[in-house]
């Protein structure tokens, strides 16, 4: 009877990527799986990351387990990377997770074990794997209004007319930068705007943070992260090392709660090992190693956000080229969003038959949506993008968020 399954829900982007790796045709482009890649339609390893690499496996002389909080150093190093303030960070308790998907999993599972009534509210849209892992946990999910359809930037009066609703003691789920999918994030003074009005409604702010370094800048990205962190006593925090590092199959993240007073990290990370004792026990420690020695070796260190600049620059390039050529096509909608949002998406809010012309006809794979990966996009290929895009929706009506 365990095995007797009639059917299975498919993850609708990995289902996504199955197929393009299916797809035999030679001209295939796939704008959907959220990686970088360079012009060459390769993920590269980053040098800084080879290097830390070769250090790594020269000096190790034990595969022993690193303990139920992951890798230490990497933890004090993460913490350091993500809050400015050195009194925030002797309050936060902090666990290497596998990847920054099971950080997600880690806090729900720790939100639901203190409270199992909590509510979530995420964004409309967000994260793909947001609310099944927030439901899966438990928890009560629902949504606030995000964007402005308009504009298709962030709108914070939409935000705070949604959480008009909210009930003191409600979770809210917050992108820390490069919002996924559509791009569009919180100017710093809506996060200043939106933290007061949190403050006094008695909110609770969770923060995932899994693009740092890919949007303005390290410390710039962490600036709506702090200005919460600044006003709240209590702050979930998620974060991945995948994008920024390239390290997308080490599986590298971290879950981080910010507690009220200093004795309570103690009991609060004792909880949350217990968590993850029940889960997976223990996380991979070579990512983790690699992630330490790269931010706390200087010249690694520099290395490292030298390349990570280079990827923002390409991103922010890839932007401009593509907003340029979707230009000289007749291409009705206002598309001046595409050089305001930052990170590696956008959502364009195409209807389900335009994504499948772009698929079927022009071998383009786009996610459901219209979110479209600029880090993906090799430049010799913008032009035939943009034209096929413009012939695929000629005719029809976007579907509006």
């Amino acid at each position: 009877m365990y095995t007797n399954m009639l059917s299975g829900k498919s993850d609708p982007i990995f289902a996504l990527n199955e197929m393009f790796r299916h797809d035999k045709r030679s001209n295939k482009i796939d704008l959907g799986v959220g990686v970088f890649k360079n012009d060459h339609d390769i993920t590269p390893l980053m040098k800084a990351v080879e290097l830390a690499e070769k250090k790594v496996i020269q000096n190790q002389n034990t595969k022993v387990y690193q303990g139920l909080n992951g890798n230490e150093e990497f933890n004090q190093a993460i913490i350091k990377l993500l809050i400015k303030k050195s009194s925030v960070r002797l309050r936060s308790a902090i666990i290497q997770t596998t990847g920054g998907s099971g950080a997600l999993r880690l806090i729900s599972d720790y939100i639901y074990s203190i409270n199992p009534s909590t509510t979530v509210w995420i964004s409309n849209p967000s994260y793909a794997n947001h609310y099944p892992i927030l439901n899966d946990a438990g928890l009560k999910v629902t949504h606030y209004n995000y964007i402005n359809t308009e504009t298709k930037m962030a709108d914070v009066d939409a935000i705070i007319s949604s959480l008009m609703l909210a009930k003191r003691g409600d979770i809210i789920l917050l992108h820390g930068c490069c919002h996924n999918p559509t791009g569009a994030d919180l100017s710093i003074k809506q996060w200043s705007i939106l933290s007061d009005f949190m403050i006094r409604k008695g909110l609770i702010p969770f923060i995932d943070i899994a693009y740092q370094g890919l949007g303005d800048g390290l410390e710039e990205d962490a600036a709506g992260l702090n200005i919460i962190l600044n006003q709240f006593d209590e702050v979930f925090i998620t974060t991945s090392c995948s994008k920024n590092f390239g390290l997308y199959a080490e599986r590298i993240g971290a879950a981080i709660i910010v507690c009220k007073h200093y004795y309570s990290v103690q009991y609060v990370r004792k909880h949350m090992t217990n968590l993850v004792l029940n889960s997976y026990a223990m996380p991979p420690n070579h990512g983790a190693k690699i992630v330490s020695l790269i931010l706390n070796d200087y010249s690694l260190r520099k290395l490292w956000e030298s390349e990570l600049s280079e990827m923002r620059k390409r991103i922010k390039e890839n932007r401009v080229l593509f907003h340029n050529s979707l230009a000289t096509t007749r291409y009705s909608d206002d598309i001046s969003f595409i050089l305001k949002h930052k990170g590696m998406f956008s959502s364009f809010g195409w209807k389900d038959h335009v994504i499948d012309i772009l698929r079927e006809e022009h071998c383009i794979y786009i996610v459901k949506g219209g979110r479209v990966n600029f880090a993906a996009m090799s430049k010799s290929k913008i032009e035939r993008i943009t034209s096929c895009i413009y012939s695929s929706h000629q005719g029809f009506n976007y579907l509006k968020y």
